[in-house]
């Protein structure tokens, strides 16, 4: 994942109204640039893909 699909997806949930702070169930994992690009360091970049696709981000 690279740095512009992970500012995209910190854009479009921003867009959405989730707050890096006030989120909700399993948005809450995405919720900060950190943990995106902790997941992706971790070799997780298929499980943030498919939680973004899940919930539209």
């Amino acid at each position: 994942m690279s740095a512009d699909s992970i500012a995209r997806v910190d854009a479009r949930r921003t867009e959405l109204g989730f707050s890096p702070y006030t989120v909700t169930g399993t948005t809450d994992r995405l919720a900060t640039l950190d943990w995106t690009r902790a997941m992706v360091r971790q070799g997780r970049q298929a499980e943030v893909e498919r939680l973004c696709a899940h919930y539209g981000l």
